[in-house]
């Protein structure tokens, strides 16, 4: 390599490695969140993955009341699905399942509180930090929301809410798979909803 390229080959290796992580999949960026999409068969899947401080403000354990009582909001918050997700109605697609899960948060505050009778619903599933979370860590939650479509042919556009309850998100990259192909698509809160 001659001297005159040195400067250039040296920039061109600075900025590889910042190109890759912003590119990266599942890379921890505030604001941003991901959404996988797999139809299969009757069988439809939503996963949503995001950093807590998109959805809280924070992304640590709870602290003190105030923020304990932001995570018992945010668990409520996700087990609306209605309200999160819009899906095609032809497609007639039920809800049948969730699980929600937090290394940095207690699971007892993301779940849905018990009945008098000791009793959850059954579609609720909620797992934090086997431990009490560290106060200190930084983290993500996981989402799985799992539906049986009577008419799976049928669903042909996702609309969110996420965008109006969890004010820091900014971004959600939707990766679909369904029996009409695949695509990558991104919502935003100008763009909220997205067809195939």
């Amino acid at each position: 390599m001659t001297p005159s390229r040195w400067p250039l080959a040296l920039l061109i290796a600075l900025l590889l490695p910042l190109d890759g992580a912003r590119a990266a999949p599942g890379a921890h960026v505030h604001g941003h969140a991901s959404l996988q999409l797999a139809l299969d068969g009757p069988r439809l899947t939503l996963t949503l993955d995001s950093p807590l401080e998109a959805l809280l403000g924070f992304e640590h354990g709870p602290r003190n009341a105030a923020e304990r009582e932001a995570v018992r909001r945010l668990g409520q918050g996700l087990r609306q699905a209605d309200s999160l997700f819009t899906l095609s109605p032809a497609a007639q697609c039920r809800l049948e399942g969730m699980d929600i899960s937090s290394g940095a948060l207690p699971a007892e505050l993301l779940q849905e509180p018990q009945t008098a009778a000791g009793a959850r619903s059954p579609l609720d599933s909620c797992r934090g930090a086997a431990r009490p979370a560290q106060s200190d860590a930084h983290g993500d939650l996981l989402a799985e929301y799992r539906y049986a479509c009577a008419q799976p042919e049928q669903l042909r556009s996702l609309q969110t809410g996420a965008f109006k309850g969890f004010g820091k998100l900014r971004r959600i990259e939707v990766e679909r798979a369904t029996g009409r192909g695949q695509g990558l698509h991104r919502l935003t809160p100008s763009q909220p909803g997205i067809s195939w």
